[in-house]
């Protein structure tokens, strides 16, 4: 049909490079002679085109192809994950290659609340774990017709609704020792592990004696986030020595057993939340992936200074994970055309192009399950390699339920054992309680 022949001429035109956004079309006279058919054919096409968002009919101008004018998008990112100036310059590098027009501009997640954007913005787009959920009109990638495609070259997080997650980045977490303080103490990093409680009292034991910090949790307890369990990675790794498997790890009693009691004596000294974050003492179960590029920009920690070291239980390697995915929230007025030029944009984030440089900015793991260490330009380092998965890893994510409010449980009766010395028996007990509402919920 003849409709369908004008559709995709232009189509192909701007699939080519031929015709940008905001460029004018030729009128229905023009078209008439080309395509040898009548002025009703022409303004059905051109009508069929509109209702699809493919191009925009001023009456009395003309008609142009969509997308001339900006659209505003808001990405709201984690300004400690990335420098938000470099981070700019990528998105907007990408918005021009891909023709998008897209004016994108960075807010601070947590600093700026998602919910206070929705009215009067058409787009945002904003970096989350699996289970936040953020009031709005979600986008549903899944409709995308090269949606399972996209897919197949990126790594599955477990999560409700996966089809409203687009898996963006993740950052990993091993062991980190300060090599100053090891050599000071006479220990060498291939003597520590942290999932033996033996060793734990060692380190704690030589650095008592020269007054130095043994190790963190990377919690010093001077803000009120409650959201977060501190000794998350130690416990796991001494249940898992004790138990030899993971699962069923987290059925009670968990808590009320002499190995994790033993644990939190051993963490209950006020000198081990009183010395910043992250390798100011002599050991940290729970160092980032990002601390590859970040050490010394944001915490003045010298390269030489550290080394990452396995979390290892009964000689298999332990990496706790972090997936950061990607909602997008639109406005109900949006059309077609901005739609896909915001999937478009999307796509590019996860090609391996723009993976590789916002891996580089961050010290982060690629989305990609294509990409391998060496594709990530910050693993300059043999310890850098421990940060990455191999075929004797067990990958456990940070959180012991999906349910922030037992994280929140668990944090809060914790705290209450290390700074208001309540009762341990107490505390144990009420902890395995919330695990048993966990068990409830699901």
């Amino acid at each position: 049909m003849k409709k369908d022949e004008i559709h995709q001429y232009f189509a192909k035109l701007q699939a080519e490079k031929k015709i940008k956004p905001g460029d004018k079309l030729p009128n229905y006279a023009e078209l008439c002679r080309m395509f040898h058919t009548t002025y009703a054919t022409v303004q059905d096409a051109f009508k069929r085109m509109e209702r699809s968002g493919m191009i925009q009919i001023v009456h009395g101008v003309g008609s142009f192809l969509s997308g001339g004018e900006p659209l505003e998008v808001e990405l709201f990112l984690t300004e400690t994950t990335f420098d938000f100036a470099e981070m700019q310059k990528i998105l907007d590098a990408v918005s021009r290659k891909n023709d998008l027009n897209l004016r994108i501009t960075i807010r601070r997640s947590g600093r700026d609340s998602v919910d206070s954007f929705f009215t009067g913005h058409k787009v945002i787009i904003a970096e989350t774990d699996l289970n936040t959920w953020t009031a709005g009109s979600m986008m549903d990638y899944s409709v995308f017709p090269d949606y399972e495609s996209v897919m197949k070259k990126c790594r599955r997080f477990p999560a409700r609704r996966n089809s409203h997650l687009l898996p963006f980045y993740y950052i990993t977490y091993q062991g980190g020792v300060n090599l100053p303080i090891l050599s000071r103490i006479g220990l060498s990093p291939e003597s520590l592990d942290f999932s033996d409680l033996a060793t734990l009292r060692l380190l704690e034991r030589k650095c008592t004696s020269e007054h130095l910090v043994p190790f963190s949790m990377g919690d010093d307890f001077s803000t009120p986030n409650l959201w977060d369990f501190p000794p998350l990675i130690f416990v796991i790794l001494a249940m898992m020595r004790r138990q030899k498997e993971q699962v069923p790890l987290y059925k009670p009693p968990f808590f009320c057993t002499d190995t994790i009691k033993e644990l939190f004596r051993i963490l209950k000294k006020p000198i081990h939340y009183r010395c910043g974050y992250p390798l100011n003492m002599a050991a940290n179960p729970n160092i980032g992936s990002w601390i590859s590029v970040q050490h010394w920009k944001k915490f003045g920690i010298r390269g030489e200074d550290f080394r990452i070291v396995p979390l290892l239980v009964n000689g298999r390697k332990q990496l706790f994970y972090t997936p950061t995915v990607l909602q997008t929230f639109v406005n109900p007025s949006i059309t077609l055309n901005e739609r896909e030029r915001i999937w478009k944009f999307l796509k590019a984030l996860l090609s391996s192009e723009v993976q590789r440089k916002i891996t580089a900015l961050g010290g982060v793991l690629s989305a990609r399950d294509d990409f391998s260490p060496e594709d990530h330009l910050w693993c300059s380092r043999p310890d850098f390699r421990h940060f990455f998965p191999d075929d004797n890893t067990r990958m456990l994510l940070c959180s012991i339920s999906e349910d922030k409010r037992i994280e929140g449980a668990l944090s809060a009766l914790f705290r209450q054992y290390i700074l208001y010395n309540a009762d341990l028996d107490a505390v144990c007990r009420g902890m395995d309680d919330a695990l048993l509402s966990r068990e409830n919920i699901h």
